[in-house]
């Protein structure tokens, strides 16, 4: 809020001098537009929309108020309003590029993908290096499963860690073994891979017949993480000796109930490395158990910018739904998750069981009968079910 307040001092203090020079009237439309951002970014949004018309009646078909309004339109639940004015706002503005992203992701919310990625294509037409909105085609392309398109897309970005991790997993699912090799040792060039790259490479070799180049990449994840889940199983199948394995600290924070220290310590984590799905889902968890609802949902927006929609993400997308309320927004993501699982999947027995809790517990809007025991201590661990004692579990019950 601050922040805010500071920004819309310092922008009155810089019109003050054309305001001296300009007519009332105007004078007062920028006031009113300056109040509609204001209450948008309050989440005002019908204070805002009403605001950006007014706006318009003094400026009629003004694109930047267009795109703003268009913008609150969306948040507001009003979607074919928001669509018909951000195109009107790109159409009137073609060479901005900003406006033309606004109404490409207003179609992607909509769920009209086709529609997204026409107009996303038709921006990069016109802008060929937008990098924005070639990150947002190639997301829209993963989850329409046209990997190839998103790899092609993402190979065009600059190389970062981000960007090559995205690239792995879109050479995994279409089992390019080339392009997966390359993408690893660009991956490696920039970083040192974590357990979660090398585990990923493990199954690879496997998949490809190469036992002990998959032994040597699963035993280098556990020299990682000695408790990374996927490495410990693969290499006790192949008869390899396991390290002693000790939680992190904010898993053990989490395990003891200490869930506001297991959150920052688990976001803490995140900040020095985001490569594994379930360290963004192993966060949001704890932020629900912390009561930190908001600060979840953004920790699983940004985890899904990198995994799509990766099963322990969607899991905790679940609960954060259930946490608000919605229940039906809770069984969406499950069925998501449940359409995007491979039943080749590593943990693919775990995932089926988090994904069959969360669905009772949306079904139920209450405490489910609980799982076998093992189940349920191995979801535990892994932090993929509601915890006894955090604000999640006290919400929805928790064994």
């Amino acid at each position: 809020m601050r922040f805010l307040l500071l920004t819309l001092a310092l922008l009155a203090a810089a019109v003050a001098p054309l305001r001296a020079q300009q007519s009332p009237a105007r004078a007062q439309t920028q006031a009113l537009f300056v109040e509609a951002l204001t209450r948008a970014f309050l989440d005002d949004h019908e204070g805002a929309i009403a605001r950006y018309r007014e706006v318009l009646e003094q400026e009629p078909g003004q694109p930047t108020v267009l795109s703003a309004l268009a913008e609150s339109y969306a948040a507001a639940g009003q979607p074919a309003l928001a669509q018909e004015t951000a195109d009107e706002a790109a159409r009137r503005s073609p060479d901005n590029a900003h406006f033309a992203r606004v109404a490409a992701a207003i179609a992607a919310s909509r769920g009209d993908a086709s529609g997204a990625a026409r107009r996303y294509e038709a921006l990069l037409e016109r802008h060929p290096t937008d990098l924005l909105a070639t990150q947002a085609l190639a997301d829209l392309h993963a989850r329409r499963g046209a990997y190839a398109d998103a790899a092609r897309l993402l190979e065009t970005l600059p190389p970062t860690a981000e960007a090559l991790t995205q690239l792995l997993d879109l050479y995994e699912k279409l089992d390019n073994d080339g392009a997966f090799t390359r993408t690893f040792e660009r991956l490696a060039a920039l970083q040192p891979p974590d357990a979660a790259v090398l585990a990923r490479l493990g199954r690879h070799h496997l998949r490809h017949d190469r036992a002990d180049a998959a032994r040597e990449a699963f035993e280098a994840a556990l020299r990682r993480d000695a408790t990374h889940p996927e490495a410990r199983a693969a290499l006790a199948a192949m008869g390899g000796t396991l390290p002693e394995a000790a939680p992190s600290p904010g898993l053990a924070a989490y395990a003891a109930g200490d869930f506001r220290v297991a959150a920052g310590l688990l976001k803490a984590a995140l900040a020095a490395d985001a490569r594994s799905a379930d360290a963004w889902a192993q966060a949001a968890m704890a932020l629900l158990e912390a009561g930190q609802n908001a600060e979840a949902e953004r920790v699983i927006e940004d985890g899904r910018l990198i995994f799509f929609d990766h099963p322990t993400l969607l899991v905790a997308a679940a609960y954060a739904a259930l946490a608000a309320g919605d229940a039906t927004a809770a069984g969406a993501r499950v069925s998501e998750a449940r359409t995007a699982l491979s039943p080749a999947a590593p943990d693919h027995a775990l995932y089926t069981a988090a994904l069959d809790v969360a669905a009772a517990y949306a079904a139920a809007r209450a405490l489910p009968a609980p799982p076998a025991a093992d189940v349920l201590t191995a979801l535990r661990a892994r932090a993929l079910v509601p915890a006894p004692g955090g604000a999640l579990g006290q919400t929805l019950g928790a064994w």
